[in-house]
């Protein structure tokens, strides 16, 4: 396999755990608010517990823009490979 093709099975899985876990957030995301609307906003001595949601989505975006730096990298790849055809 070449270097590009390893490259986009890279960016291919690398995308599909991406989505994977944004889905698992999101599921987190919607039980937290769910519990946020059916019991109120906590007491002031857990407030903390208000940036719960601020990890998984921090993690989220940097995960997303991590493979953008190589996909930037192939498409100057794919673009030399389509003139030279």
């Amino acid at each position: 396999m070449t270097l590009p093709g390893q490259a986009v099975m890279i960016l291919t899985t690398s995308y599909v755990l991406w989505g994977m876990g944004m889905l698992t957030s999101f599921l987190i995301l919607a039980l937290y608010f769910h519990r946020l609307t059916i019991h109120h906003l906590p007491d002031a001595e857990v407030a903390f517990s208000s940036f719960l949601p601020l990890g998984p989505l921090g993690q989220g975006a940097f995960a997303c823009l991590k493979p953008e730096k190589l996909l930037s990298k192939l498409q100057g790849f794919w673009a030399k490979a389509w003139l030279v055809r």
